[in-house]
């Protein structure tokens, strides 16, 4: 279902996205690639995932997707917690770069391979 959600969301949000949400998106994607432990990395990955996706100005979308990335969180934490690399995520850095230019269908297309690795 994030599948279906985030792209459409994230569509809209490149369509109303402003530099001045650049700051907090940005804020969030750094601090995934310092996160120093699996818990604070997910934080900032959900809190990076909702500030991209929050242009779109649709609250409710917004609600189930936050939704779904509450679930998502949970499966981290049982499945993938012991797992973790910190690693800067390049997906992250083309998703916003991609917003910047107003490319919509980029940003997307990076996204839908971004949550699909996991």
């Amino acid at each position: 279902m994030r599948l279906a959600l985030e792209p459409l969301a994230l569509r809209l949000s490149v369509a109303r996205f402003q530099e001045n949400n650049l700051r907090e998106i940005e804020g969030h994607r750094l601090s995934c690639d310092v996160a120093k432990d699996a818990i604070s990395w997910e934080r900032a990955n959900r809190a990076f995932h909702t500030a991209i996706l929050k242009p779109c100005g649709r609250p409710r979308l917004l609600g189930q997707i936050g939704e779904l990335q509450r679930l998502s969180a949970h499966k981290f934490h049982t499945k993938w917690q012991q797992k973790w690399v910190q690693t800067p995520d390049t997906d992250h850095v083309n998703i916003v770069r991609a917003m910047q230019a107003g490319d919509a269908s980029l940003a997307c297309a990076v996204l839908v391979r971004h949550l699909s690795r996991a």
